[in-house]
């Protein structure tokens, strides 16, 4: 199900001559993270909003959660990642966090 997200954060008096450079970049961000993550339709619609005490950014068509997809990483070769008696390494143990 697709809906709309707003964020709104709540500051400080902001300078009113950065004011719609520093909204239209909050709003980009989160647009640009949304749609890297998944969670974003192509059609959806960023709309930034700004007071001097508050940047707010309004994003239509955001899905509820991701779609279900597979990872794969690679990690440490076998000669590092397993010792003689086959335990885990420190390299291995790293790489599992």
């Amino acid at each position: 199900m697709k809906q709309t997200l707003l964020i709104e954060l709540l500051t400080e008096e902001l300078p009113p001559k950065a004011l719609e450079k520093l909204s239209t970049t909050f709003a980009g961000e989160v647009f640009a993270a949304l749609k890297e993550q998944a969670l974003l339709d192509e059609d959806g619609v960023c709309t930034p909003y700004c007071t001097p005490r508050r940047l707010a950014v309004s994003i239509t068509r955001v899905s509820e959660q991701q779609a279900d997809r597979v990872i794969e990483r690679k990690g440490p070769a076998v000669a590092a990642g397993l010792d003689a008696a086959g335990k885990p390494t420190k390299a291995l143990e790293g790489f599992m966090r």
